[in-house]
């Protein structure tokens, strides 16, 4: 970055140099070779700010880029990619010392995003499209019977459980994740003190 910078500096001096001399020149000649001059070393002025300017954004945003850059923490809520030690997001200001799991299923089919936390477990649903359509179900504490099995597709599993919903009723749900993410699917359950059987079957 230093060399860069130093480079940037010296090809400015050259174009500071270049218009000055093209905008001093314009003062002896006559008027339509004079206003031509000053036109061009005008517009390598523009050029020239916009050039520096440009390069200083560039700068900032490769900055704050980097600074977010893996290894981090994506909020569940916004996907916010957040520095490693924060303890909510920057953008949407979630608790994200309170996430235990969470993986966005992109190039997973259309299943939903997934996070596990220390009061609930969320689904983040989906459209056609694979994107986000603003959605939501939350599942309590209160789930059960919890049961880990084969998905139908490779490289996936099933998660299947019970909850209570709003009205009290009994229901059966199942989430879908990538059974690469299972062992952290199980700390997060173990952290809850979820009760599971892993009922995949082995191949």
């Amino acid at each position: 970055m230093g060399h860069l910078y130093a480079g940037n500096k010296i090809v400015g001096a050259i174009f500071i140099i270049s218009t000055s001399f093209l905008l001093i020149s314009g003062i002896f000649y006559d008027r339509l070779v004079r206003n031509l001059i000053i036109i061009a070393g005008s517009w390598l002025l523009i050029a020239l700010l916009a050039a520096f300017s440009a390069n200083s954004y560039n700068i900032k945003y490769k900055s704050e880029v980097e600074s977010l850059s893996e290894p981090g923490v994506l909020c569940p809520n916004c996907q916010t990619n957040n520095p490693v030690e924060s303890e909510e997001c920057l953008k949407c200001h979630k608790n994200l010392k309170e996430v235990l799991f969470y993986k966005n299923s992109e190039g997973l089919l259309d299943f939903p995003d997934i996070e596990i936390n220390k009061t609930e477990i969320i689904e983040y649903k989906k459209g056609l499209t694979g994107k986000r359509n603003g959605k939501t179900e939350k599942y309590s504490n209160l789930i059960h019977d919890v049961e880990i099995k084969n998905y139908a597709i490779e490289p996936y599993i099933q998660i299947n459980f019970k909850y209570k919903n709003k009205n009290g009723n009994i229901k059966k749900k199942f989430l879908v994740v990538n059974k690469y993410n299972l062992e952290e699917v199980k700390k997060a359950l173990d952290l809850k003190n979820i009760q599971y059987v892993d009922n995949r079957r082995r191949k």
